[in-house]
């Protein structure tokens, strides 16, 4: 039970941490300030601090993000009563509760490209410059430092921001691809040739590396063919040709045998087979939300992250450690499709927000952004709750 629980957490600690790293060095690669990267949700479990970035990992390993720069500050601050402390006559900190030497005031908007905030006080517009060393101080205690512009998602170009979002999925997708490359290298494949791998019997005629070249005159050109003729049991008194070494020759086959076929691990054959794997797994998810949406499946049968660790579960206590590793594999291929979705606050909807900036030649505004994205969390956490509902009746019936 321990070795399934444990194996259920590790499992998903990397999906959350493949995808969002994914994100992270997507962002830096293109010198996006990161602030934090979580992986797990809830209370802090402990947190490494690494060239400006805090790695933090949390109780519940349901789900990561990554903190960019420009994120809370811009969705969050205009048009909100707030409290900023001046220094040397710029602004150092933008507080939500009131501090010593604070000034109350409704922020109007932010020029992040010249560090400058617009506000009203007593009835009066003011603007004044961030000082060098600006944040923002939550309710929480948590502290935001204000990035200078050039390190903030909002001003790289569209292409670099399609880019770090579409980094996620992509290292999902890697992730599988290595898992799946890994297992059919180790294991090998069966090969297509008619030679024997394997036998169930030490007294019969047939022995591992035989060629077999015909089947009661049926003549054989590969596995398949020998598959369909004996179904891997010969019947008795079968007379079947084989090639062993430089030797042809013709045995009789008197009793019930199992065979299987040679392993192969020939790089080509194990490439197009890893490539076949993928596409067949991906399949998975997309039919499920076509039949939801097509009406062919119930929405009773939405699972969600309980659902699927119950599964991961089951698996481990049930099956074997290699189905185990193709349902990590599956997993990763869920996490990103899923997240390919062109629904808001995903990163299919984030990229469909920027495909129609550059349609329309004019980025969408931050706040406006935001407003799409908080309606999409709404609903995907409402889908989670139906989900989680489906998954706890499953539990108790």
């Amino acid at each position: 039970m321990l070795f399934a629980v444990c194996s259920v957490i590790i499992i998903f600690m990397i999906l959350v941490f493949t995808h969002e790293f994914g994100h992270l060095f997507a962002a830096k690669f293109n010198n996006v300030n990161c602030p934090e990267f979580s992986v797990g949700m809830g209370p802090k479990l402990f947190s490494i601090k690494v060239n400006k970035t805090a790695y933090n990992f949390r109780l519940f390993p349901i789900g990561g993000y990554v903190r960019m720069a420009g994120d809370d500050e811009t969705y969050y601050l205009v048009e909100r009563d707030m409290y900023i402390v001046v220094k040397d006559e710029k602004i150092l900190s933008i507080e939500e509760n009131e501090v010593l030497n604070s000034s109350y005031v409704t922020i109007k908007s932010i020029d992040y490209i010249h560090r400058k905030i617009t506000y009203s006080i007593n009835d009066k517009i003011c603007s004044l410059l961030l000082h060098e060393d600006a944040f923002v101080m939550l309710k929480s205690k948590k502290k935001i430092y204000i990035s200078p512009y050039n390190s903030m998602l909002a001003s790289k170009k569209p292409l670099q921001k399609s880019a770090i979002l579409l980094a996620g999925p992509f290292a999902n997708i890697a992730m599988a691809l290595i898992i799946l490359l890994s297992v059919n290298l180790i294991h090998g494949l069966p090969s297509s040739d008619a030679v024997i791998g394997t036998v169930n019997s030490d007294t019969s005629v047939l022995k591992p590396g035989d060629q077999i070249i015909s089947v009661n005159d049926n003549r054989i050109e590969n596995w398949n063919e020998l598959r369909l003729i004996l179904n891997f049991r010969s019947e008795k008194n079968q007379e079947i040709a084989i090639r062993r070494g430089e030797e042809y020759l013709n045995v009789q086959v008197e009793d019930s045998i199992m065979l299987s076929p040679m392993i192969s691990r020939n790089i080509g054959n194990v490439l197009t087979a890893t490539y076949q794997d993928t596409l067949h797994y991906s399949t998975i998810l997309i039919k499920g939300l076509r039949d939801i949406l097509t009406g062919e499946e119930s929405l009773k049968n939405l699972s969600g992250p309980a659902g699927v660790m119950k599964q991961t579960y089951d698996i481990t206590n049930t099956s074997t450690f290699h189905n185990l590793i193709i349902w990590a594999s599956i997993m990763n291929l869920n996490v990103a499709i899923f997240n390919l979705l062109p629904i808001p606050a995903l990163d299919g909807g984030r990229l469909l927000v920027i495909i129609i900036g550059v349609i329309r030649r004019k980025q969408i505004a931050p706040e406006k952004e935001g407003l799409i994205h908080l309606v999409g969390f709404t609903f995907m956490i409402g889908l989670t709750i139906l989900a989680t509902w489906n998954d706890l009746v499953k539990f108790f019936h």
